[in-house]
């Protein structure tokens, strides 16, 4: 029996760049983009400008950068959150590549079954990356 589930995304943090001035991280569920790093910002591990953050969460609407937790004007509070969802699906975190093809970070399997399990952490480890994406399934 399959049910409905609401999917909702809570936090990435980036453990380790994958490059030196920062990754520009995008989150794909299916062929669906979820999210995308704003333009002109990228993801580092140790922010070292104000165009730099480690950690974006989703549920406040803020980011981690150089000088501390900021809000942020693209992270709208709820907008994380899909609901309606049935079967498995798979979400994707990528790294945007200008003269290459863009590099897939790591994958991990959504469905009803992970109802219940309270916050569940995926680590993603891919092309000298580390992503840690945080999620919550919930019932419809």
């Amino acid at each position: 029996m399959t049910g409905t589930y609401t999917l909702r995304i809570l936090r990435l943090q980036c453990m380790q760049s994958q490059e030196l001035d920062g990754d520009e991280p995008y989150l794909l569920m299916g062929d669906q983009v979820l999210w995308t790093v704003p333009e002109g910002t990228h993801m580092h591990h140790h922010p070292g400008n104000d165009n730099q953050f480690s950690i974006v969460d989703f549920a406040a609407g803020r980011v981690m950068e150089v000088n501390g937790w900021q809000e942020h004007q693209d992270f709208v509070r709820g907008h994380f959150v899909f609901a309606g969802l049935s079967g498995q699906h798979t979400i994707t975190l990528m790294e945007a590549d200008r003269l290459t093809s863009d590099d897939v970070l790591g994958r991990t399997p959504i469905s009803e079954r992970d109802m219940g399990r309270g916050e569940i952490q995926v680590e993603f480890a891919g092309d000298g990356a580390r992503y840690l994406l945080v999620y919550r399934v919930d019932p419809a």
